[in-house]
């Protein structure tokens, strides 16, 4: 249950921006760790220059976000925007 209210969360300020953009958004939302995103060690970096352990969000050794129900995205606003697999 957790897992599927974080991500109807993503999904519910993905729509948000959207709106805020003027309307339906031409783009997708990537996650590292799905298959258009696979490597999990690119949270490490983007937690950093988003300095999100200033609210508490860290990665684990294996790359996982901590706590257990977070979740980060990759908001590509474009209208070519695809999901792909690696």
């Amino acid at each position: 249950l957790a897992a599927e209210l974080t991500d109807a969360l993503a999904q519910i300020i993905h729509q948000r921006i959207a709106a805020e953009l003027g309307g339906a958004c031409p783009g997708v939302r990537y996650g590292f760790g799905y298959p258009a995103c696979p490597n999990l060690e690119l949270n490490a970096p983007l937690l950093e220059l988003l300095r999100a352990e200033d609210i508490g969000l860290t990665v684990s050794e294996s790359y996982m976000l901590v706590p257990e129900y977070s979740t980060t995205g990759l908001l590509a606003y474009h209208p070519a925007a695809r999901y792909f697999s690696v």
